[in-house]
């Protein structure tokens, strides 16, 4: 019953699908409240919920650049999650394909907030990416990433009881994702051929789109060989802490 009632938090990153999970996944945790602060921030303005311990799911948290306008609240929201002892699901993505898709969302497709603050950091964060091919985008922002993946081996390493989840299995091995997600998850009502229907990859690419694609490994039909091995390099703790190296 302990672990049944202890809240749990979900912390993930951009472009993970996690807008599938905050939309049709977590607010169907039967019993539990569900806490979408990132929504509520993006459609109203920036204001930190309380974290309780027991009866509340919270998330999307995803992790984000220091210079986003809900860096600190995010960062806060896990600190007490952490504090508190909630339960930790962490869902990633390997870092070369999330830097393709955030070189296409944030430089092309991605709408703009209705929070004045937050929309003029996604056109100023536009400007920066326009000007630059997909290469150098991927070298530019790798130290960005690595710090975001570093956070998350951080929290894996201290959270009490935390389940680490990878884009690639929903998409390879959705019958094992499944499983060990609703697993972790208590009583959670999700239809099963939905959810494998709305996360398949496309089978054209299309950039004009939200999802543009969705393939695992798309990095390496987008970047040189030479951005590879740069950020095979500059990741490389984080792509062997999660399996990706």
């Amino acid at each position: 019953m302990e672990n049944i009632e202890r809240s749990i938090a979900f912390i993930s990153h951009h472009k993970c699908a996690t807008s599938y999970i905050s939309t049709k996944i977590l607010p169907n945790v039967n019993g539990y409240e569900y806490v979408d602060y990132q929504t509520c921030a993006y459609n109203e303005q920036i204001t930190s919920p309380k974290v309780h311990s027991k009866g509340h799911v919270y998330g999307v948290l995803r992790m984000l650049e220091k210079e986003h306008p809900l860096y600190a609240m995010t960062e806060s929201l896990i600190s007490d999650s952490l504090d508190k002892s909630l339960k930790i699901i962490i869902m990633v993505r390997d870092p070369r394909d999330v830097i393709v898709s955030m070189y296409y969302s944030f430089g092309k497709t991605h709408g703009l907030s209705p929070n004045d603050i937050i929309a003029q950091y996604q056109r100023e964060r536009k400007d920066r990416i326009v000007p630059l091919s997909i290469d150098e985008y991927a070298s530019a922002s790798s130290s960005t990433l690595y710090e975001i993946y570093n956070r998350l081996m951080s929290i894996s390493d201290v959270a009490e009881d935390v389940c680490v989840i990878r884009y690639e299995d929903m998409i390879e091995n959705f019958d094992g994702f499944y499983k060990t997600l609703l697993g972790t998850l208590p009583e959670i009502e999700v239809d099963y051929d939905e959810f494998h229907s709305s996360t398949r990859p496309k089978d054209i690419e299309d950039i004009h789109r939200h999802k543009r694609s969705g393939r695992v490994n798309s990095y390496k039909d987008k970047l040189s060989s030479d951005t590879i091995k740069y950020l095979n390099s500059e990741l490389s703790s984080i792509l062997s802490f999660f399996k990706y190296a």
